[in-house]
């Protein structure tokens, strides 16, 4: 049975934060940051291997969670909103800030979010929310 599910890649904003704050892992396709366009044409390479400025490389959104993890000692995750009452489920995301012996910083990253939780829908999909939390974190927290 062949797999069906389509990558969901940063967007190009996100992937211009990603590159600024040392995003640096293999990947095969990139943003051309004259055009903003998608490409996949190029060399499997990294942030650090490009001259010049004039691409970034284009990573899935899961590839950026992990890199949040690993070397940020950031959690995100989206949640179905099982509280909301009407026929269509909504989303929310949730952060989590642990410091480098997995104690959490104690700090509320959600206060947004958890407002949703209820009748009030969030996002439509998990991707959506997962967005919206990588653009919270790379705007707010890490600067």
């Amino acid at each position: 049975m062949k797999n069906n599910i389509e990558p969901t890649y940063c967007t190009f904003e996100q992937s211009v934060l990603l590159k600024e704050k040392r995003f640096d892992v293999e990947l095969k396709t990139v943003y051309n940051l004259k055009s903003e366009s998608a490409e996949s044409h190029y060399p499997i390479m990294k942030n650090s291997d490009i001259e010049h400025g004039t691409i970034c490389t284009r990573p899935e959104q899961w590839q950026v969670i992990e890199w949040l993890r690993v070397n940020h000692n950031i959690e995100l995750s989206a949640q179905v909103n099982f509280y909301n009452k009407k026929a269509k489920l909504g989303y929310f995301y949730t952060i989590d800030k642990f410091d480098s012996n997995d104690i959490h910083d104690g700090k509320d990253y959600n206060e947004e979010q958890m407002n949703l939780i209820g009748d009030k829908k969030g996002f439509n999909t998990p991707q959506q929310a997962i967005s919206a939390a990588i653009d919270y974190i790379l705007k707010e927290l890490l600067k």
